[in-house]
Parts: structure tokens; sequence; C-alpha cells
């Protein structure tokens, strides 16, 4: 049986932004993440990214961040929730 899973996580760019890097963010409470914000996965320019390593039995809650060619990031997405059985 295994001990950890993993999430797929795919999202649309912005229309006419300058995009540098994408962040992601995930934790087990609904619009609390882990990673303090500034911090998340970087995801580079690509629009999808795999999240690994994530313990079994538990739901997880993800947004994903914009990080724009001044430095500036976006509020966080919608949130995705994917339960690791």
């Amino acid at each position: 049986m295994p001990t950890s899973g993993t999430a797929t996580l795919s999202w649309t760019a912005p229309v006419a932004a300058k995009v540098v890097e994408y962040r992601v963010y995930y934790g087990t409470v609904s619009g609390s993440y882990m990673q303090a914000l500034g911090a998340g996965l970087s995801a580079g320019n690509i629009t999808t990214y795999v999240v690994t390593g994530l313990p079994v039995g538990h739901t997880y809650y993800f947004a994903v961040t914009a990080v724009y060619a001044r430095g500036e990031e976006s509020a966080f997405s919608n949130e995705a929730t994917k339960h690791i059985q």
C-alpha cells in the first residue's frame, strides 16, 4: 500500500500578462498553505505541475499564483482539492 501520492495541477495562463513564473501552494486546510506567500513551489513558466510526496489519508488544497516581470505576485487562484488515498 502506498504511503504517499501525487497531484497533477494544470491551469490557464492569464491573457496578455508577462508571467515569468508560476508558484504552487498547498495545505490540508482550505485557504491555509504550508508555503508562505512568495515561497511557493516554482513551476517555472509552464502551466502544469506535479506535486509529489503527499502523505495518504489527507485532502489537499492547492492554489497557484503568477509572478510578473516586475516581480509582483498575483493573488491566489481558486482552489483545487484532491484526496490522497
